[in-house]
């Protein structure tokens, strides 16, 4: 596996650390996580530089963005409390995306994580909900206006991923550079049957072919999240075992399917590291399927974190 991670994507300021949302400081949890983990010597950590104003301006208006970066009016509008640190963090997170996509899209049949986020709430002209720049629009017509490239994403996040359909009049290049935005809205097996139906839905496009696909198993999804709740974790855990093993299938089938894994949303108060472990424990599935096939273990097998 391949992670496009540094230090500078993570903000670990009191504020953070004491706000509702930890996202700022999940990528290095989760990579931390993951290199101390059985499969550490499969992994290869990139650095990559930064997202700049321009490169935001093509999902935002560029008022936001100046005072997003310059702790001007607006800049608290994805509802955490700002900082100069977390201005620059978010040019990292962000960057972590596009650079993961495009590693992914020039790399066959890859399976790359960019641990991020904050994204899916954010609109053209403020953030929302913990989320401040659009890096799913950003990173992916980033990549569309320099290849051609299209792809499609899986958002397993509790709530509903607006911002790239609330960018289409800012940035027509979206529904060009984006095929699917499936968000999943039901709970326990019916949770399950609409991935099913997506990714029936990913299979069609995979065949006509797109260039990669982003996976975003948002940890809220998870019934004991305080913002979330639809699944418990063996059905959490399906989900992981449902996509990766459809795209095992497909590579199998001869298509080339690199995935990009992101994070998304999760949100404990009282235990943050049962986020860490689910987020952990679905990228661990994922190098177990798509690249260690001989340790794949069945679901009811593997060590979950205990509900709460």
């Amino acid at each position: 596996m391949n992670i496009f991670y540094t230090p500078k994507q993570a903000t670990s300021s009191e504020n953070m650390v004491n706000s509702c949302s930890k996202s700022p400081i999940k990528p290095k949890l989760v990579v931390k996580k993951l290199l101390s983990g059985e499969h550490r010597n499969n992994i290869t950590v990139h650095d990559f530089e930064p997202l700049t104003r321009k490169d935001f301006e093509i999902a935002h208006d560029k008022n936001y963005v100046d005072a997003f970066l310059t702790g001007g009016e607006g800049c608290r509008s994805n509802g955490l409390p700002w900082s100069e640190e977390l201005a620059e963090s978010v040019k990292y997170t962000n960057g972590s995306l596009y650079y993961s996509i495009k590693y992914a899209t020039e790399n066959t049949n890859s399976f790359v994580l960019s641990p991020t986020s904050g994204f899916h709430h954010a609109t053209p002209l403020r953030g929302g909900a913990f989320c401040t720049f659009s890096g799913q629009v950003i990173a992916s017509v980033k990549r569309y206006r320099e290849t051609g490239a299209v792809g499609a994403y899986l958002d397993l996040d509790a709530h509903y991923g607006n911002s790239i359909g609330d960018s289409r009049i800012f940035c027509p290049d979206v529904d060009a550079a984006i095929t699917l935005n499936l968000n999943p809205a039901m709970h326990d097996e019916l949770y399950l049957e609409e991935l099913a139906d997506g990714l029936e839905t990913l299979e069609h496009q995979i065949d006509a072919g797109i260039d990669y696909v982003v996976w975003c198993h948002g940890a809220d999804s998870h019934r004991d999240d305080d913002l979330g709740g639809c699944v418990g974790t063996e059905h959490w855990l399906e989900c992981s075992n449902m996509f990766y093993s459809f795209i095992r299938r497909k590579r199998n089938e001869g298509h080339n399917v690199p995935v990009v894994a992101s994070l998304f949303g999760g949100y404990r108060r009282d235990d943050y590291d049962f986020v860490i472990n689910l987020h952990t424990r679905d990228i661990e599935m994922g190098m177990e399927i798509l690249e260690c096939e001989e340790k794949v273990q069945s679901i009811r097998g593997v060590d979950v974190p205990a509900a709460q």
